[in-house]
């Protein structure tokens, strides 16, 4: 193949001078002549070949603008320059631009000129491709969202690129040098910089690590970051340069997070249905065993017994079906609730009427066997309350104070004004709640630790404190082991309430 050559000379002298030397074999010669006044560069075209070969002699000043003339004209291509009588400082200052390769006049033979012409071309087409290289690497590097640092194996800083110096808010010029951990100082926590070194020294022995930190940026924000720390080997598998790099975590740790929250809240509800299996296949079982124990001995044994004998196994029935009643109805609204199909439909109503009737309710009942008494020390002015989550509270509560009291306890329900608010207040005399379950009673399917034999779903309590809150309003618990309890519900006389389940 051969090479198209532009040779640079001051005098028809100087070309008779090369054609003395057989190059047609490589490469085919034009003839340019040097411009004496190095602003006259920018009027010559750039040439378009593969080598530009120089000759220049004493007579030609040899100078930083000449040279740098030189340079731009033919910045592309790969130059050799022929010195007559050469220098250290003209063979430095062309090295220092750039040229490949210079060659004394009184040395040269076709030999030593095809060897130089060979050796610049290669070793530009070298360079050439190492820049090509660098720029692609700088490119990526510059470009990356990772915080990235290359280190010597003592861990001084030798580049950094784009990404860390902005979220750091410094110059490069300030870092290269500097042990990493040192530039990271205002960054990292004290025992993180420990760490670091710590890193530093096992990477440059060869050996990775990675872990979680957190990073103050710029703009004094901690940012979860996961920080490695490679090795880079040579061919004797020796640390050469060590990578360390700083990855933003944040989408990584979200996704985790969430399907943390995901996990929680399927173990949540798996725990959920286990509990309200167990307690609903337990609350039913009793009934169920109540209503086919007495129907079987009224069909056996009804016709030989006193008519009071039947009428007792007529209201176990009675009192087991309402005992399922209550609780399906539990079951469906605590369903309803939690799908948000129970519909907040407040009116202005008769507080103290409602109480009197559920209170005649509660007497009315076969076996009632406690004392309820009502207290309203002044008439209250009718309320905007939705009806039938107010039903709810009273029962649940009244309910509640009943079970857990012995019979003939007295049982209070108060009720009175207090500036913007209605105050409601159930005390009983039962078995009391224990103060450190006092925060969980309120949950679903929570039942305290003393409860014994005495049946519930731990329904109740959750549905009063949802229908309280939808009003906007607060249930408080006072309660002392084996004395009784006290809950308080606390309603704002607002009659502009709106749904909040």
């Amino acid at each position: 193949m051969k090479h198209h050559i532009f040779f640079l000379h001051e005098h028809q002298d100087d070309v008779e001078w090369f054609n003395q030397f057989s190059l047609q074999s490589f490469c085919q010669e034009d003839w340019i002549l040097v411009p004496k006044n190095p602003g006259d560069w920018q009027e010559c075209s750039s040439p378009w070949c593969d080598l530009a070969l120089v000759y220049l002699s004493l007579k030609q000043e040899w100078n930083s603008n000449f040279l740098n003339s030189l340079r731009q004209w033919a910045f592309n291509l790969p130059m050799v320059v022929i010195l007559e009588v050469p220098t250290q400082t003209l063979i430095e200052r062309a090295l220092d631009l750039g040229i490949q390769d210079y060659l004394v006049k009184s040395q040269i033979n076709e030999v030593v000129i095809l060897q130089s012409l060979r050796y610049a071309i290669e070793r530009f087409n070298n360079l050439k491709k190492q820049q090509d290289s660098e720029r692609r690497f700088r490119a990526i590097f510059d470009q990356v969202f990772e915080l990235i640092w290359l280190l010597s194996p003592e861990g001084k800083i030798t580049d950094i690129n784009k990404t860390a110096l902005k979220v750091l808010g410094s110059q490069h010029q300030n870092l290269v040098g500097l042990p990493l951990w040192e530039a990271l100082k205002h960054h990292l926590y004290p025992e993180v910089q420990e760490k670091l070194k710590v890193s530093i020294i096992s990477a440059a022995q060869g050996k990775s690590t990675r872990y979680e930190v957190d990073l103050k940026n710029l703009w004094g924000q901690m940012i979860a970051l996961e920080l490695s720390i490679k090795p880079i080997l040579d061919e004797s598998n020796q640390p050469i340069l060590l990578l360390a790099e700083l990855r933003d975590i944040y989408d990584q740790k979200f996704a985790e997070l969430e399907n943390f929250k995901a996990l929680k809240k399927a173990r949540e509800l798996a725990e959920l249905r286990a509990k309200f299996v167990t307690r609903v296949s337990h609350e039913f079982r009793t009934p169920m065993s109540t209503l086919l124990l007495s129907s079987e001995l009224l069909e056996k044994y009804g016709n030989q017994w006193s008519e009071e004998k039947n009428k007792t196994h007529r209201n176990r029935i009675k009192l087991a079906i309402k005992r399922m009643t209550e609780l399906l109805e539990d079951i469906l609204l605590t369903g309803q609730t939690e799908a948000g199909q129970v519909e907040f439909k407040p009116s202005l109503i008769n507080l103290s009427l409602l109480c009197q009737k559920i209170i005649a309710q509660f007497q009315e009942q076969e076996g009632f066997n406690h004392q309820l008494i009502f207290i309203n020390p002044r008439p209250i002015p009718d309320v905007s309350i939705d009806e039938d989550m107010l039903k709810v509270i009273l029962n649940q509560l009244l309910t509640n104070a009943v079970r857990y009291s012995p019979k003939g306890a007295i049982i209070k329900l108060e009720i009175f004004q207090d500036n913007q608010q209605i105050i409601l207040k159930v005390q009983d005399q039962g078995i009391g709640i224990p103060e450190p379950e006092q925060k969980q009673i309120f949950e679903k399917f929570y039942r305290g630790s003393n409860v014994g034999s005495i049946s519930g779903t731990g329904l109740g309590l959750c549905l009063v404190k949802r229908f309280v809150e939808a009003h906007r309003g607060r249930i408080l618990i006072e309660s002392q082991l084996g004395v009784g309890t006290e809950f308080t519900v606390q309603l704002p006389l607002d009659k502009n309430l709106s749904n909040l389940l």
